[in-house]
């Protein structure tokens, strides 16, 4: 099975200390090394549809993310304790 482009996001996130991590559309695509889809920044579905793979792999490692427009950066937060 192919791994996810978004893997090392998810790793990203399974390191933090912290419940809440702020990261701006530039530290994504750094961590991704690839650009992310134009839709990414501006359509709040894109980041919370669990039909998307990237949504289920977030949500699997115990995170949900929900799209900051005006900061230009995305909110992770944990969901779960695992």
């Amino acid at each position: 099975m192919p791994t996810s482009i978004y893997a090392p996001l998810v790793r990203y996130l399974q390191h933090q200390d912290t419940d809440q991590v702020f990261l701006t559309f530039a530290e994504i695509e750094a961590l991704l090394n690839r650009a992310l889809a134009k839709t990414a920044r501006v359509n709040h579905g894109y980041w919370k549809d669990a039909s998307y793979r990237h949504v289920a792999d977030l949500e699997r490692a115990g995170w949900e993310a929900r799209l900051q427009v005006t900061a230009d950066c995305i909110a992770f937060r944990r969901i779960s304790a695992l």
